[in-house]
């Protein structure tokens, strides 16, 4: 057959087929199985670069009559005039292109626009923010009318009016349109879905027939095939170094694998393809590691490229012409020969998405976006499909060869965040217990005896891979519960219970998990590795925030949810040898609890079962209901407080323990692991939970059996109830360094601290009676007292927050003014009546602040309060108000326990040994005091039927009468001010206010006078050293007169002048600074006089050491010193007389034992004064 015969373009052929009704894909799919090989592959003579001379020929008979055909002769010269563009702009970003999300009207970040619809839509005159894509599968969704609050589209995409919008396809190219689709895609699949093993031979569906390939001509191609090559340079030096080709062929094949994906090395039989193959595979490990390298039949390689090209001419006639849309997703649907037990097209395509290398995976994707993503009812489909096939898709994407791999995954993103479609497939399909399901399949061959155990992934590389890459599902759950509709229907509820089983056997796998046990007497051999259980954390946390806002809409659902947590937490309960409990008689009450200390137990920091309820709990008051409710009451296996309150209450006291150094043979990871409990970005999902959790506990628990739980599990109190410092502060036989009681000063701080956490922090919706705005104002006010803020430096510390309410909030607190500093900087600063919330003392929410953070808002706030002419005294904020569930939790402060306590740890201020952790315990018992008497007094104001009352029961046992015996006392002085600031509002409380005033004022006097005393007592000893340091200077220089006066001997006797006489009555300083320079030697100061040649001996003034000076031996070391005792302002300085003046000079390096004697000498005088 000559070759105009067969190149010649069969679209009137078709055309007269189609309109007899004879016209099948599989007549296509003919004339592509006889055309492609015979266009594309080059005689057996022509080089590698004549592949791309048939380029033009390729599109101009293969691809242009497939336009001809459908769309008409018009259309593909040009002629037609153009269709209105689509209501949906989806431009498909590729890695590094601009993306913008607008805060005011995105329905969530993934709602994105393109550079051209931002500029040519309001967006840009609102909050905006600007971010680069990752190239996955991303588009613009402009004109989507679910994506945006309001403004959905551009001024390009706006609906047209009704007589301008595009109409429905007409039969006849709807007809065309279908058998042309159903051609390409089965023609698509027979190329694609295939396996490496299979390349070098034919597929049936494609094969010629023998008489095509005579054995003496039958041509192979050596294939490179790219998987994530980005480095075009080595990959032709690659080919240029192995391959019979010249530096440009390499070059040029190199490109081609860039653009096109893949490209063909070499043309030859097998055996030179396999050669090649063989001289490729050791430089495949090193400069193509991501490339793959088959050998391919030469047909099998037409098809390949040619399909390639077919997909990309298919997705642009589909942009081109939106009507086809539906009628590809008709296509789409059908099965092969209507059997609905086949899969469809889509599935097929599917299923075929892991078998294929990059860009072919990329292109088909892109056909996809725009043929089904583009229109509601094609992505609906879609989704569906997506979700039946969502299991297998994600194990087929864990393999290490699809791993960094975009893949049919990553279109989860279009459709789960959708809301309609979201809910849809939650109610008909389960959705969400399909995603979740997928991780908990995965993650229980890692488990043991029903605990997630992830050392053994971290060691091995594949294993840990596989595991970063199937915690996507979390990200796809977080998808389908972005929006909470404003009522659920039966369907979408039951959807919901099943998702949300499978979330709670996934916590369950997590609670407690990874625990640690104190090392007591040797350090770990080797920090084990976190990053896993880290990264699992932080994908669960905003997928329970997700689920707690679902629960609180539904009252069905909070009750179902609430009720399986506490089944499922009484199943993951720590062994009962931690739960048995003993009976302590303590301040005359005889209290049930488990002696245990958190040094002897397990201990972890992983509990999102036990903060999920927490979360629960505090949505249960807006329903009606409570823990004792009937929906509760009637369950076997729930758990009772004490045994909620035993795991997060470990995790606490860990942290703080840590904080404190003693758990420090445990190695550096326990630390990093508490300092991420505690980060801004995971405190509020973490640490704030299991508080929450204690005060959940201390509401429902005695008062006193609550704190005495918290003394034995921070080690604040032996087996026996023994409190630190009960028994007097002599160091017992078995402590002699007095190291266990440091430890128990440090636990009873720690101890005191969670009091104040427990009982104080409020600012959170459920906790305390405040609203979300509210809260992000104390957070903003935290910050601001720190230092004056830029926006940015604002924003970034409260990242998670919204935009809009952060705005707002730090509007409402702060003023935004120019920075008094060099630099003029516009910064925010704190408005003077909202100062009085910080918090100096209370590390609580988000704001969790370095000790320098602290010191700096300390000074910064008493500086604000001298300027106001306010007291310096820093005293603790007001809370607000306990939501109503919550109130019986401030029992705490006013039970026997704690005020026995207090008392204990305040009469220890009077005799113990000084040290830090007893000045901070002093500091934390006042705190917590003055914590209460703020309740106390809030509550003397309002209505309460039983108003919380401290300061009555701390009169009672003698806590007041300490507290005013504590006035005066040295040890109290650095907090002095807020030692007066509880004793005057406890007076006031109690209507002592009178003699309050007295004894106040009485301290006072008592105070002055003795700072008087010894001021006076540091002058006379002062007096008292400097009188003896002139003495000595006086006996030196008569002792030394004739070595002095030797330059002087050719001058006659009786020459002495006045000047000199005086300075032999006088001192020695005044001698050497205020003589002639020609009558005596001056050897220090800006007139120093040249060393004589004869050596001469010097005694030192301080040490009496006697050294011969001289230009070759070391200079005489001389020094002045002055000192403040106790704060005492210091006196003129010896040296010169002038007031403070201290000058050490040196003519040359001293010796080493004039240094050590010189510096004894210091020491002594030092230790003198």
């Amino acid at each position: 057959m000559a070759e105009a015969d067969y190149l010649a373009t069969p679209v009137h052929e078709w055309a007269q087929l189609f309109e007899r009704q004879a016209l099948t894909s599989e007549l296509i799919r003919e004339f592509w199985k006889e055309s492609v090989p015979r266009l594309t592959v080059p005689p057996p003579a022509a080089p590698v670069e004549e592949q791309t001379a048939f380029e033009d020929q390729r599109h101009r008979l293969l691809l242009r009559p497939l336009s001809r055909f459908l769309l008409g002769d018009d259309a593909v010269d040009g002629e037609e005039s153009a269709p209105p563009p689509s209501q949906v702009c989806g431009k498909v970003f590729n890695n590094g292109d601009p993306t913008y999300s607008c805060r005011d009207c995105a329905q969530d970040p993934t709602c994105v626009l393109c550079t051209e619809c931002f500029r040519q839509s309001v967006h840009r005159y609102h909050r905006y923010q600007m971010c680069v894509s990752q190239g996955n599968g991303g588009f613009c969704d402009c004109g989507d009318f679910e994506a945006w609050k309001g403004d959905p589209t551009c001024s390009s995409h706006k609906p047209p009016p009704p007589e301008q919008r595009p109409t429905e396809a007409s039969p006849e190219q709807a007809g065309k349109a279908s058998v042309l689709f159903s051609a390409a895609m089965q023609y698509m699949l027979s190329v694609f879905d295939r396996d490496a093993s299979t390349l070098k031979i034919v597929p049936l569906e494609l094969d010629l027939g023998r008489e095509h390939y005579p054995a003496r001509n039958q041509r192979y191609a050596t294939m490179a095939y790219n998987f994530g090559v980005t480095a075009t340079d080595k990959v032709a030096d690659t080919v240029a170094q192995v391959t019979p080709c010249s530096q440009e062929e390499a070059r040029a094949a190199a490109t081609a694998l860039k653009k096109e994906g893949a490209a063909i090395l070499l043309y030859n039989d097998i055996t030179g393809c396999d050669e090649l193959l063989k001289r490729l595979k050791p430089e495949q490990s090193r400069k193509l590691r991501r490339a793959e390298l088959h050998v391919v039949h030469a047909h099998v390689a037409a098809h390949q490229l040619f399909t390639l090209r077919l997909v990309r001419h298919l997705r642009e006639m589909l942009e081109r012409r939106p009507t086809l849309r539906p009628l590809f997703n008709t296509v789409m649907q059908q099965t092969v020969g209507g059997s609905e037990l086949m899969p469809s097209m889509l599935e097929r395509v599917m299923a075929c998405d892991g078998r294929q290398w990059k860009q072919a995976r990329h292109e088909t994707h892109l056909l996809l976006i725009q043929g089904m993503l583009m229109d509601m009812e094609s992505k609906k489909y879609f989704a569906q499909m997506f979700t039946a096939r969502y299991r297998e898709q994600t194990l087929a994407s864990l393999p290490s060869s699809m791993q960094d791999q975009i893949t049919v995954q990553d279109l989860s993103v279009q459709i789960y965040t959708v809301p309609s479609i979201a809910h849809h497939l939650m109610a008909e399909q389960d959705a969400l217990a399909v995603v979740i399901g997928t991780l908990v399949d995965e993650l229980r061959t890692h488990t043991h005896g029903g605990q997630l155990v992830l050392r053994p992934v971290t060691s091995d590389s594949a294993a840990r891979r596989r595991f970063e890459c199937v915690i996507s599902c979390l990200t796809d759950a977080k998808y389908l519960l972005s929006v909470v509709p404003p009522t659920q229907s039966d369907k979408l509820r039951a959807g919901v219970r099943r998702g949300l089983d499978m979330l709670l056997e996934l916590l369950y796998f997590c609670e407690g998990m990874e625990p640690v046990v104190r090392a007591q007497t040797a350090h770990v051999l080797y920090d084990p590795q976190y990053e896993l259980q880290m990264t699992l954390s932080f994908s669960l946390a905003p997928l329970v925030n997700q689920v707690l806002e679902w629960c609180a809409s539904d009252r069905q659902l909070l009750v179902y949810a609430y009720s399986a947590v506490l089944s499922k937490l009484h199943s993951r309960l720590p062994p009962d040898k931690y739960f048995q409990r003993c009976e302590v008689l303590r301040f005359g009450r005889r209290l049930s609890v488990s002696p245990l200390s958190v040094m002897t137990m397990p201990v972890s920091l992983e509990l999102p079962l036990s903060r999920l309820l927490a979360g629960l709990h505090l949505h249960l008051a807006a329903h009606g209901l409570s823990y004792n409710s009937s929906e509760f009451a009637s369950l076997e296996d729930r758990v009772t407080p004490a045994q909620m309150l035993e795991r997060p209450l470990r995790a606490l006291v860990v942290d703080a323990q840590v904080q404190s150094g003693l758990w420090r043979r445990n190695g550096r990871w326990l630390e990093i692991m508490c300092s991420w409990y505690s980060l801004p970005v995971q405190v509020a999902d973490m640490r704030d939970r299991d508080l929450q959790v204690a005060q959940i506990c201390a509401s429902l628990m005695d008062p006193d059996e609550f704190v005495a739980t918290l003394l034995f599990r921070h080690g604040a109190a032996d087996a026996d109830g023994t409190l630190a410092g009960e028994h007097g502060e002599a160091l017992p036989e078995d402590d002699p360094e007095g190291e266990r009681r440091e430890h128990m000063d440090s636990n009873m701080a720690d101890l005191l601290l969670l009091l104040l956490h427990v009982f104080a922090e409020r600012y959170h919706p459920g906790v305390g009676q405040v609203t979300k705005e509210q809260c992000l104002e104390n957070e903003v006010i935290q910050f601001l007292c720190v230092k004056p803020m830029t926006h940015s430096q604002v924003a970034k510390q409260l990242s998670e927050a919204d935009s809009g309410m952060l705005e707002a909030a730090v509007k409402r607190v702060a003023d935004f003014a120019t920075q008094q500093d060099f630099r003029g900087q516009l910064t925010y600063h704190i408005k003077p009546g909202k100062s009085s919330s910080c918090n100096t003392d209370n590390q609580l929410r988000i704001y969790n602040p370095s000790r320098q953070n602290r010191f700096s808002q300390e000074q910064r706030l008493r500086r604000l309060r001298r300027q106001r002419g306010e007291s310096a005294c820093l005293p603790p904020p007001p809370a607000p108000p306990f939501q109503p569930a919550l109130r019986p939790a401030r029992a705490i402060l006013t039970c026997d326990v704690t005020l026995q306590v207090l008392l204990q740890q305040l009469n220890r201020m009077f005799d113990a040994p000084f040290a830090a952790s007893l000045e901070l315990i002093l500091l934390r018992s006042l705190f917590l005091i003055g914590t209460a008497l703020n309740e106390e007094e809030r509550e003397a104001n309002t209505d309460e039927p039983e108003p919380f009352c401290f300061s009555g029961p701390a009169q009672r046992v003698g806590l007041v009468d300490v507290l005013q015996k504590l006035v005066g006392n040295p040890r109290v002085s650095p907090h002095a001010d807020l030692l007066a600031w509880v004793n005057t509002k406890l007076n006031r409380l109690l209507g002592r206010t009178a003699a309050a005033s007295d004894s106040q004022a009485a301290a006072s006097e008592d105070a002055g006078s003795e700072q008087k005393r010894r001021r006076a007592k540091a002058a006379a000893l002062r007096s008292r050293i400097l009188g003896q340091m002139q003495a000595q200077q006086k006996k030196f220089i008569s002792e030394n007169m004739t070595a002095l006066a030797e330059p002087e001997e050719a001058e006659p006797s009786g020459a002495l002048s006045a000047e000199r006489a005086a300075a032999v009555t006088g001192s020695a300083m005044d001698l050497s600074e205020g003589a002639e320079p020609d009558r005596w030697p001056v050897c220090l100061g800006p007139r120093q006089s040249a060393r004589p040649a004869a050596p001469a001996e010097y005694t030192c003034i301080l040490c009496q050491a006697t050294e011969q000076v001289s230009s070759t031996r070391p200079a005489m070391v001389m020094a002045a010193f002055r000192a403040a005792v106790d704060g005492a302002v210091p006196g003129p300085g010896v040296h010169g007389g002038q007031p403070g003046a201290v000058r050490a000079e040196l003519a040359a390096p001293a010796a080493t034992h004039l240094q050590l004697r010189a510096r004894h000498a210091r020491r002594l005088l030092a230790a003198t004064l």
